[in-house]
């Protein structure tokens, strides 16, 4: 019974993590909130957040970054986007966007697209406390995270 009790946790934690593949080469997590995210950060150093690229955490303030974007975007940046109720997608350099910038025709969700110097996999896709990660740019996937996603952030309106 004990043995069952242990195997029931580990499901029951794998399961409430979102971290199981869908088949789709992308796995979607949910992250808890980072208690720092009331915080601006105004010019100082950059924060430490607690997952990376952050979901939540201490933010720029200001609007909020959308579009296409030459270079990585700074992680206060980031998260403003997201507490703004957009969507962070970013890639592995080397890859080009790869179809990416379509994502931009999307006039329902605010989507900033940036390369990345170091990321968990090849794409990653962030919305308020979601994460996406993508194996392969798998376009489908990170539409349909973006529909559903950012619908809890603060500034979501």
């Amino acid at each position: 019974m004990r043995l069952f009790a242990w195997f029931l946790c580990v499901a029951l934690s794998a399961s409430a993590c979102g971290g199981a593949a869908d088949g789709t080469g992308c796995r979607e997590i949910r992250e808890d909130i980072d208690p720092l995210s009331v915080q601006h950060v105004l010019g100082a150093a950059e924060p430490i957040y607690l997952t990376d690229p952050p979901t939540s955490g201490p933010h720029a303030s200001g609007p909020a970054v959308m579009g296409l974007f030459d270079e990585p975007i700074a992680k206060p940046a980031q998260v403003r986007a997201l507490e703004s109720g957009g969507v962070v997608v970013q890639y592995m350099t080397p890859l080009t966007d790869v179809g990416l910038r379509t994502l931009l025709d999307n006039n329902n969700v605010a989507i900033a697209i940036a390369p990345a110097e170091s990321l968990p996999a090849l794409v990653v896709a962030t919305a308020w406390t979601w994460k996406l990660i993508c194996d392969d740019v798998n376009l489908d996937a990170i539409r349909s995270f973006a529909a559903q996603r950012p619908s809890g952030a603060p500034g979501d309106d």
